[in-house]
């Protein structure tokens, strides 16, 4: 059975203990930052997606954080979409980037994949590109491999900036929920 809900937020990251501090697992750190927030507890939704239920703001709203590893994200997005009738306007993807300097946020209405495999492989699933995202963050690589960089955990020095980073991710997404793209643009980019 089909339930409408006015929101789908998707944190990106891989599952499992081994990766649960990485970098590129950041999407997954905000999204449960924002079911912390509204009470949202999430449990497995078959094989592909942990999911949270709950209201934001008042706003019925699905969180899911895909199992599948980033590079297949998208088949966990399409089985939710497919489950849950949501207007691609109100879907929000939550995730790293290399190209933002650590405990920045950026929100886009829609675009490219910039070169993340995660949202490279939503796109080629769901055949658009018309998704909002919050990329959060996570500074430029050094020199090497940038897989290496991204699946590397957090030093304990960045932790703080990283915990604000999702922190205002969070806020990000609720005033994307409360207020739209354009308002929430202006609010948090650059921060």
């Amino acid at each position: 059975m089909n339930v409408a809900v006015a929101f789908l937020i998707i944190g990106l990251g891989n599952p499992g203990p081994k990766y649960a501090h990485t970098r590129h697992n950041a999407g997954f750190m905000a999204a449960d930052e924002l079911a912390k927030r509204y009470g949202i507890s999430f449990s497995r939704a078959g094989s592909l997606y942990e999911c949270g239920k709950g209201l934001i703001e008042g706003r019925p709203a699905i969180i899911i954080k895909p199992q599948t590893f980033m590079n297949l994200s998208g088949q966990a997005v399409l089985s939710a979409l497919s489950k849950y009738r949501v207007e691609p306007s109100r879907i929000l993807v939550l995730v790293d980037d290399c190209r933002i300097p650590l405990g920045k946020i950026r929100l886009r209405p829609s675009g490219g994949s910039g070169g993340h495999n995660g949202l490279t492989n939503i796109i080629q699933v769901l055949g658009t590109s018309d998704f909002a995202r919050i990329r959060l963050g996570l500074g430029e690589p050094p020199q090497g491999d940038p897989i290496d960089f991204v699946l590397g955990n957090f030093p304990e020095a960045e932790w703080p900036a990283v915990k604000e980073m999702t922190a205002l991710a969070a806020d990000c997404a609720v005033s994307f929920i409360t207020e739209g793209a354009e308002r929430a643009m202006s609010s948090f980019n650059g921060r």
